[in-house]
C-alpha cells in the first residue's frame, strides 16, 4: 500500500533521511571556486558565497571566527578548498555548507586548467578555427536577434531598455525563455534557433547578475556554441573573471544591458556613416553638376562671341 504524505510531511521526511546520510559523512572537504561573494568582514564579520565546480554549486556560510583567519586575498573566481558541514533548513526547503575553514588552492580543477584544457580538445577537434572565423558583422550591423534568457529573468528587460532608449534600431528580436535552466535547456535552445526565428543573425545568451552560472561553464554547453553556425555573445551578468561561455563565444559582454548598449551603438554608428556617405556622394553629385554646367556656360558662351 502506498504511504499517504501531505507537502510538509513528505518535506520532512526528504530533509531527515538527507542529513542523517550526509552527518555520517562528517566534515566535508570541497574544492571549487567561489560565485557571488559575499563579504562583510568589515562591519558583520560575515562571509557567503556559492562553491562551484561549473556543473554544479553549493551554497556556504563562513562565520565571523573563521572568516577573520583567512590570510589570502578571496574573491568572486578564486579556486579554493574548503572543510565544512551540512545543514538542512527544513522550513525554507534549503541546504546549506557552514564552513570551518578556507584555504587557498591550485589543484588541477581550478578554471583556468580547466579552460586550457578545453580549448586544447576544441582545436584538436577543428571547432575553434570555426569559431574565430565566426565574427559578428557590422556592415551592416545584426537586426535579426535571438535571446536566449533564462524564464523570468531581468536580462530581457535589461536588454530591450538599452535598445530601446535611442527609439526605433530596425531590430527583430525573439526571445527563447528557458523553462529550466538547464545545460541541455539552454542547448536545445541554441540549436533550435535556426528554426524558431528565420534567419537570426545573432544569439545574445543572457542572464542578469546573481543567478547560476553552472550552465554556462558546462563543456557541453560550450560545444553547442562552438559548432553553432550563428555568432552567439554571451552576456551573463557576473562577477567572476569569465565562464567558459565567455570564451568561447563571438563577443561577451559584462551584462545584458552592456550587450543592448553594444548593440544600439552598432546600429547607431552604422546609420551615422550611412549618413556621412551620402553627404559625400551628394557633395560630389552637386560638384560635378557645377562642373558640366559651367562647361555648359562657358561654350555657349564661346559660340556666341564666335
Amino acid at each position: 500500500m502506498n504511504k499517504k504524505y501531505s507537502p510538509s510531511r513528505l518535506r520532512k521526511r526528504i530533509f531527515e533521511l538527507l542529513e542523517k546520510t550526509i552527518a555520517e559523512e562528517g566534515e566535508l572537504s570541497i574544492a571549487g571556486y567561489i560565485e557571488n561573494l559575499y563579504d562583510d568582514r568589515g562591519k558583520s564579520g560575515w562571509m557567503s558565497f556559492y562553491i562551484s565546480d561549473g556543473d554544479a554549486r553549493l551554497y556556504c556560510t563562513v562565520a565571523p571566527e573563521v572568516a577573520g583567519k583567512i590570510d589570502f586575498p578571496i574573491r568572486t573566481g578564486s579556486f579554493v578548498r574548503i572543510g565544512a558541514r551540512f545543514h538542512v533548513y527544513e522550513k525554507k526547503s534549503q541546504v546549506e555548507l557552514s564552513v570551518n575553514s578556507i584555504e587557498s588552492s591550485d589543484e588541477q580543477g581550478d578554471f583556468h586548467k580547466k579552460l586550457d584544457k578545453l580549448f586544447e580538445d576544441l582545436a584538436a577537434e577543428g571547432l575553434l578555427s570555426q569559431v574565430e572565423m565566426r565574427k559578428v558583422a557590422t556592415d551592416p550591423p545584426p537586426s535579426r536577434i535571438a535571446i536566449i534568457t533564462p524564464k523570468n529573468s531581468r536580462a530581457i528587460k535589461d536588454i530591450k531598455s538599452a535598445l530601446e532608449s535611442e527609439g526605433t534600431l530596425d531590430i527583430t528580436d525573439t526571445v527563447i525563455e528557458l523553462d529550466e535552466p538547464t545545460p541541455q535547456a539552454l542547448i536545445s535552445a541554441i540549436e533550435k534557433c535556426g528554426f524558431i526565428m528565420e534567419n537570426p543573425d545573432l544569439i545574445i545568451v543572457a542572464q542578469a547578475g546573481g543567478e547560476d552560472l553552472s550552465i554556462f561553464n558546462n563543456e557541453d554547453v560550450v560545444r553547442a556554441v562552438a559548432r553553432c553556425k550563428i555568432p552567439v555573445v554571451s552576456a551573463v551578468g557576473h562577477s567572476i573573471d569569465r565562464t567558459l561561455l565567455d570564451s568561447i563565444a563571438a563577443e561577451t559582454k559584462a551584462t545584458p544591458t552592456a550587450a543592448g548598449e553594444w548593440l544600439k551603438n552598432l546600429k547607431l554608428t552604422y546609420i551615422r556613416k550611412k549618413r556621412e556617405a551620402r553627404k559625400r556622394l551628394l557633395f560630389l553629385i552637386s560638384g560635378m553638376l557645377v562642373t558640366i554646367l559651367l562647361f555648359e556656360l562657358y561654350y555657349l558662351i564661346g559660340q556666341w562671341i564666335g
